[in-house]
């Protein structure tokens, strides 16, 4: 231990004692031993309890501590973590739960959920011989999603999407680990200041096993229910892996009404309703996601997160909602005191939300006087810009979009869909030379969507110049990066197109009737389906996969090849008939 009567005297600084039934629980920071009672302050000979995290006299089985760790490198680092502690107890399933979060954390190594300290949990022992079992993990910067909420209030599309796929990616992660975590709520999710989630209390977490699911109904087991979010199974005591998955869904709601999903619910079927009524701008696509996985009966909900993902997948890269990599819950811009403290930055943050965004992003980008603060603002300016871009897009309007697209890589000059973006509306518009830098560019992004989506869109422009070998290069080296059914579908979709030009049937056929299997509703693979049964001379395949292609054509948003296929695909049936 380091020599601490270096450190101030003064009284601001306080150190908690750990012992509940102390009468009085501040002390100096100077001191060593609690003042009242005679317990150690230093718990376990290294953690300093600097501030409680919620009310100490709350009617709540543990308590919650900022600590200072004092263990490694005490006299240069002292890191904050966060010491939980279970009251004094003889309930064994309280006792057992406590233990089991440490297990739990152990198992579950994700960037997005925090560590434990490796000799966590451990035992305190009181001067009354009392017990007090401890556990100390990582501290996470930020705030919960429910405080979020109360500051900034509701969330938009954009912000739900985000989200959503966020969460969902952590659930899969916790349900392939074998666990279910039983207590999703927006308190339980914490914001870090860079906009990413992670999901906290892996205190009433469960493992998911043969014996649990067989044993359920045969004995008691530990309910735990947060009234707003609880399934109805789980309130039953059979809480299954899908019960996490209502909580979600209840936990969207809550964030995009900023109400309790209890305001909602109809007391006979336990139904949410008219929730959507309090959103006007919530598009139907993520309604109906949202309400298929907070259905009360666990048979009708979305079966796992990989289903959730496949639908977030769908509405963001089919054009459903502005989709591709916008995400402003995930801006840092400036900070939430900084902005209340100072008028102008207010304005500005209200301004960044207004429709004259784009005019303002370029007058604030040409004032030299406030460089400094674009800093702060670039990430959620360029959010903005890069969202009304494919707002734009998906309106085909696409001189707006690339200009909005532009404005956007003023301010972030990586994001790699705004880049996607720009390169996809200058292809619409046939600059040719701008699309293909900025696939170019977008190719490189750290993400996998733009890259990919970027890398089959080259690959496009390739088959078209005729150069199928770069194409079936490009092709190949995207799709590792291609986690999304859309792009799976376009790139295997482009492979069976270039290998069908290369007069590789067996290769050609195999992807194409792959991107059907991954997108039955894109009438690309049917048409190059169809031609190449043509040309195998099977005329009854052809005519069905070229119906197909038929049925599946989009008028409003024609491609020059899907013309000239159904053209050829009509003459030659013509002739054979």
């Amino acid at each position: 231990m380091s020599d601490r009567q270096e450190l101030t005297d003064s009284l601001e600084w306080v150190s908690y004692c750990i012992n509940p039934q102390c009468q009085h629980r501040q002390n100096p920071e100077t001191e060593r031993v609690c003042q009242s009672c005679g317990t150690p302050l230093f718990v376990g000979d290294r953690y300093r309890l600097i501030s409680p995290l919620r009310p100490l006299n709350q009617n709540t089985s543990t308590e919650l501590f900022e600590v200072e760790d004092w263990g490694d490198n005490a006299e240069t680092h002292n890191p904050l973590k966060v010491l939980k502690v279970l009251k004094p107890t003889d309930n064994q399933a309280l006792i057992r739960l406590f233990e089991q979060e440490a297990r739990v954390l152990t198992a579950l190594k994700h960037p997005q959920i925090p560590t434990v300290d490796p000799y966590s949990p451990f035992l305190v022992t009181l001067h009354s011989g009392t017990l007090l079992r401890c556990l100390v993990q990582e501290k996470i910067e930020g705030v919960n999603l429910e405080q979020w909420v109360n500051e900034h209030g509701p969330i938009s599309n954009y912000q739900a999407l985000e989200i959503l796929r966020q969460l969902a990616e952590l659930l899969k992660f916790v349900h392939s680990k074998g666990f279910f975590h039983r207590d999703i709520k927006p308190a339980n999710i914490m914001r870090r200041p860079n906009g990413e989630l992670v999901l906290i209390d892996f205190g009433t977490a469960r493992e998911v096993s043969a014996s649990l699911v067989e044993k359920r109904e045969q004995q008691t087991v530990t309910r735990v229910i947060s009234e707003a979010y609880t399934a109805p199974e789980q309130r039953q005591g059979k809480a299954l892996p899908k019960s996490d998955l209502f909580a979600l869904g209840r936990t969207m709601v809550y964030l995009l009404t900023g109400r309790s999903p209890l305001e909602f619910e109809d007391p006979e079927t336990g139904e949410l309703v008219g929730w959507e009524a309090v959103c006007p701008d919530l598009h139907p696509a993520l309604a109906s996601t949202i309400n298929q996985l907070i259905h009360p009966i666990s048979s009708q909900r979305t079966r796992n997160p990989e289903i959730l993902l496949n639908q977030l997948d769908e509405m963001q890269l089919g054009g459903e909602i502005y989709g591709q990599e916008v995400a402003i819950l995930a801006t840092p811009a400036v900070s939430n005191n900084m902005i209340r403290g100072n008028p102008l930055l207010t304005q500005i943050q209200r301004l960044i939300r207004s429709p004259l965004t784009a005019k303002i992003a370029v007058i604030l980008f040409l004032l030299a006087g406030i460089r400094g603060l674009l800093q702060f603002l670039s990430p959620e300016l360029a959010a903005k810009m890069n969202a009304i871009g494919t707002e734009k897009y998906n309106s085909h309007n696409f001189n707006q979009a690339g200009l909005y697209y532009r404005a956007s890589l003023i301010f972030d000059p990586n994001l790699g869909s705004a880049q996607y973006g720009l390169g996809a509306s200058c292809e619409k518009q046939d600059n040719l030379e701008c699309a293909i830098a900025n696939y170019e560019k977008a190719r490189s992004s750290r993400l996998d969507r733009p890259a990919s989506a970027a890398m089959n869109n080259h690959s496009r422009l390739y088959i078209l110049n005729q150069d199928y070998e770069q194409a079936i290069g490009l092709l190949l080296a995207a799709l590792p990066r291609s986690t999304e059914n859309i792009i799976q579908s376009a790139v295997h979709k482009n492979l069976g197109w270039a290998y069908l030009e290369t007069q590789d049937y067996s290769l050609a056929q195999t992807n194409l009737e792959r991107a059907i299997e991954l997108n039955p509703e894109h009438p690309d693979a049917y048409c190059l389906l169809a031609r190449l049964f043509l040309e195998q001379g099977n005329a009854v395949a052809a005519e069905n996969a070229g119906e197909n292609c038929r049925l599946r054509s989009e008028p409003n948003n024609p491609k020059p090849e899907i013309e000239t296929w159904i053209s050829k695909i009509s003459r030659t049936s013509a002739v054979n008939q």
